[in-house]
């Protein structure tokens, strides 16, 4: 599975999801999702996170301005089961 396959990026204003990946694919941990702010204020971000179509989890987290901040939820918060799952995150409006 590529990064590709597990991520989708949406923009939101001068906030973007640029990369979404699992700390490993075999055994995982984290899910580590880089969002940039392009803004030149910092700007609180709320993220939906789906596993196979349904909303699992959100995280709230603020990205300082001009930066790209590496948000990292466990994958124990996501409460898959073993095996292998759709995952996908986008900006909450």
């Amino acid at each position: 599975m590529t990064q590709s396959e597990i991520g989708v990026i949406k923009v939101l204003a001068k906030v973007e999801i640029v990369q979404v990946y699992f700390s490993s694919y075999k055994d995982p941990t984290d899910l580590n999702i880089e969002v940039k702010n392009k803004g030149t204020t910092a700007r609180e971000v709320k993220i939906n996170i789906y596993a196979d179509g349904s909303l699992a989890h959100a995280v709230t987290d603020t990205v300082e301005a001009e930066s790209t901040k590496t948000i990292k939820v466990a994958v124990s918060d996501l409460n898959l089961s073993k095996g292998e799952h759709f995952v996908y995150c986008e900006l909450a409006e």
